[in-house]
């Protein structure tokens, strides 16, 4: 979306001994010192990735490494639209959003999620790469390897996912200008649709 609207920083600077030092680093020392470190360093950038997410812990670090300065500052122009655009977010209460969590979670599962995940291991994909360390399929792993029961397995993809959400939102609270759309738990999306586009030409 900040691509769309131009407001993308140009490319931050890199340094491949650097990423392959810190990578090392996070091998010896897991990646939650890492994270910490990051905290420490730039607690603005630190709060917006998660402690599990390997790459972005490790590239805000090569930036202030490279750099000397916090990745938050250098990336804060992303944050206002160069184009004219109006931006509408659906939003909704806590309550609703936990349900419709957990029943998204039971349908990836009723859907075959766990054969899903099976299959691409069987076929060779590392456990360890980017795709697997996301929500549900990094949960499934745990199960598979017999890390956690199927109670749990449910769980923490609940739990992981609610963390992501709130992610969200503190993302699009960056987003200067963006309209608030509460949406109730029992409203029909054709209603939902109007008040959306109401938003969008001014006439809310």
């Amino acid at each position: 979306m900040r691509a769309v609207l131009g407001g993308l920083d140009e490319t931050l600077p890199g340094d491949p001994r650097v990423r392959e030092e810190l990578c090392e680093r996070g091998r010896q020392e897991g990646l939650a010192s890492l994270h910490a470190e990051l905290s420490r360093l730039d607690p603005e950038t630190a709060a917006s990735v998660s402690a599990a997410d390997e790459h972005r812990v490790i590239r805000a670090l090569e930036i202030l490494a490279v750099t000397g300065e916090k990745p938050s500052v250098l990336r804060r122009k992303g944050r206002i639209a160069e184009r004219a655009a109006k931006i509408v977010v659906l939003d909704r209460e806590r309550g609703d959003l936990e349900a419709r969590i957990r029943e998204r979670v039971r349908a990836m599962v009723s859907a075959g999620l766990e054969g899903e995940v099976r299959r691409l291991l069987d076929s060779g994909l590392d456990s360890t790469s980017s795709v697997m360390k996301s929500v549900g399929y990094a949960e499934t792993v745990r199960y598979l390897r017999g890390e956690i029961n199927r109670d749990a397995w449910m769980e923490w993809i609940v739990v992981n996912t609610r963390r992501y959400a709130k992610r969200q939102r503190t993302w699009f609270r960056g987003i200067e200008g963006a309209v608030w759309v509460r949406v109730s738990q029992d409203e029909e999306a054709e209603n939902t649709a109007k008040r959306v586009f109401d938003a969008f030409t001014g006439s809310a």
